[in-house]
């Protein structure tokens, strides 16, 4: 309710409160959304974007109808095959950019080597098909098996088309748990998924205070340090 209004307000009935007069003017308070989802009613939400009633779901809640709608959901096997791709090409960029500069920057570095080493382990190290009390998440267990081939002169990767559409069209969400099976979904001391592999992979290499690759640059900057002071003192 507001009070003391100064300005001119036009109501539902055409009535406007003059420029000048003090008056009351109540507008309507605002109401949770609600819907009914696959016969379940009495569905409220404080947004008109719902994601907690269908797992992976949100819900766009444009205008109010009691007629049926119908929502169809898919798998997105484009959106999958673009993310795998860029993965694929990230990949092959850092093999290429360290292979480019062995000569160079890198050489005589085994850091190089070993972080290239690593990389080709998370790939091939299998991940675990089941979770600690058994139960099967995913019938593979290493991306040869759904197309993902390591070229053993270069140590680069690309996929066989053919055998990746082979696998998401026989199953989707297996293809996916490959890589974002979590620690917790597998058990404690088993591999989880790809990504959370990679994922722990490069923060132990880039960690700002105890990654591989800073104590390397720490190292580098120290000798700096010494050799400025030789020349200094000479």
């Amino acid at each position: 309710t507001i009070s003391a209004v100064t300005m001119n307000f036009a109501f539902s009935n055409g009535e406007t409160l003059a420029a000048g007069t003090t008056g009351y003017f109540k507008s309507s308070e605002g109401q949770d959304a609600k819907l009914t989802v696959d016969g379940l009613s009495n569905i409220y939400s404080t947004s008109n974007i719902v994601d907690e009633v269908l797992p992976g779901v949100a819900m766009t809640i444009k205008e109010v109808t009691t007629a049926d709608i119908s929502v169809t959901v898919s798998d997105d096997t484009d959106t999958l095959k673009k993310t795998l791709d860029s993965f694929t090409t990230a990949y092959n960029e850092v093999i290429d950019y360290i292979n480019q500069n062995k000569e160079t920057v890198f050489s005589g570095a085994t850091l190089t080597r070993s972080i290239i080493s690593q990389m080709r382990s998370v790939l091939n190290t299998s991940t675990h098909k089941d979770d600690s009390s058994g139960n099967v998440l995913t019938p593979y267990s290493i991306l040869a098996e759904m197309g993902l081939r390591t070229d053993q002169k270069t140590g680069k990767i690309s996929f066989n088309t053919s055998t990746l559409d082979e696998a998401l069209a026989a199953n989707f969400n297996s293809v996916t748990s490959l890589f974002t099976n979590t620690q917790t979904q597998v058990g404690t001391g088993n591999n989880a998924g790809v990504a959370h592999r990679f994922e722990d992979l490069i923060d132990e290499i880039t960690n700002s205070t105890s990654g591989s690759l800073t104590g390397k640059d720490n190292g580098l900057q120290a000798r700096i340090d010494s050799l400025e002071d030789s020349i200094e003192r000479e």
